[in-house]
């Protein structure tokens, strides 16, 4: 009688590091894998990313009859909830756990980048030390668990879209009309004119920074406009076209150069707008914006 040996054991290959999901806050790489230096670190689990935030109605209940009365319905912050798990050398360990505790720690928001099906979307995200956890299972082995908050709801494609807007220099007389035509015709560029892509699946905000000498301009989307007041030479404003919340060296506020009759702008979703200004100077405006997505 013979007997068969022992079946030799199942050699388990490590993942390829191109087949992880990044996942990379503040440029640190959670979902790498088996690390150059003997590391690794990989993510185990992340929620809250996918999906909608918290929804709050703002109902008002009906006191004298049934039903209620519909409130303005607002999106909450997105809370990211990261899950994960590294191994490798002592030393290894002790930097992850640090530059981890250290970016939890910070003041400012950062990016939080996670890919999705070929892309990548982003999020500006802040933590406390209190929301980050760290388990030591062993001196070379720790999970860890950090909660993120972006406080707007909305994804960003991973890289800025950047358009500037130019007068040529002219100085405009008499009354400019800051009408927009459906056709397009075969000029390769319009300076006061630019297109401005979405093809995300809500509207995206803009940040117009606008740089001196410009007189009263007019920025508009063939809809709404933004009236700005003059700027002199080198003078800088960075306006939040969603908000229209404008920020100047020193910390002026939106009243000192947001004129009446302005009105909010952000390009709709899924579509191409085309955005133009109007007025006079030989400074410049710089519209920059990303797709969004919910």
């Amino acid at each position: 009688m013979t007997i068969d040996p022992e079946p030799p054991p199942e050699v388990i290959e490590p993942t390829p590091a191109d087949t992880l999901v990044p996942v990379i806050w503040d440029g640190l790489d959670l979902n790498e894998g088996y690390r150059d230096d003997g590391m690794l670190v990989i993510v185990t689990n992340v929620e809250g990313w996918y999906g909608t935030p918290v929804l709050d109605g703002h109902d008002l209940d009906l006191a004298l009859t049934d039903g209620a009365l519909a409130g303005v319905k607002t999106i909450h912050e997105r809370l990211v909830t990261i899950t994960g798990i590294a191994n490798g050398p002592r030393l290894g360990c002790l930097l992850l756990s640090r530059q981890l505790a250290g970016k939890a720690a910070a003041r400012l928001p950062v990016p939080l980048v996670v890919g999705e099906d070929g892309r990548a979307l982003t999020a500006a995200v802040r933590a406390g030390t209190e929301q980050m956890t760290h388990e030591w299972t062993g001196p070379v082995l720790f999970t860890y668990q950090v909660t993120l908050t972006a406080h707007d709801p909305r994804l960003y494609a991973d890289g800025w879209e950047i358009a500037e807007l130019t007068l040529g220099g002219s100085a405009a007389t008499g009354r400019t009309y800051p009408r927009t035509y459906s056709w397009q015709y075969g000029a390769p560029t319009i300076d006061n004119s630019a297109r401005l892509d979405n093809p995300g699946n809500v509207p995206a905000p803009v940040w117009a920074v606008y740089t001196g000498p410009l007189s009263a301009t007019t920025l508009t989307d063939g809809r709404n406009t933004i009236r700005i007041a003059a700027l002199v030479a080198g003078q800088v404003l960075t306006v939040a076209t969603e908000s229209l919340v404008a920020v100047a060296p020193g910390g002026a506020t939106r009243a000192s150069y947001v004129l009446a009759g302005s009105s909010a702008m952000t390009v709709p979703a899924n579509s191409i707008g085309t955005w133009s200004l109007y007025g006079s100077g030989t400074g410049y405006v710089e519209l920059q914006w990303r797709a969004a997505y919910l």
